[in-house]
């Protein structure tokens, strides 16, 4: 679908929901294509999970580390 810069700002949302739903929709000026409106893919969550189990297995709690990075410091 072409849709003019100032159908699109009046219809925005409506815009959003039907790109939402899979379809193409273009937004021109002047009858010249400039964007397409495109929906965001989340990243896999699972790279976001794995980070929180990197220190799972160490036996050193906060407290006792931060101390130790003082200490050292």
């Amino acid at each position: 679908m072409l849709i003019n810069v100032s159908e699109a700002k009046a219809n925005l949302s409506k815009l959003v929901n039907m790109a939402y739903q899979g379809e193409k929709i273009t937004i021109a000026k002047n009858n010249l294509p400039l964007v397409d409106l495109v929906v965001h893919k989340p990243e896999n969550k699972r790279k976001i999970k794995q980070a929180f189990g990197l220190y799972k297995d160490k036996k050193t709690d906060g407290l006792v580390f931060q101390k130790t990075v003082r200490d050292e410091w």
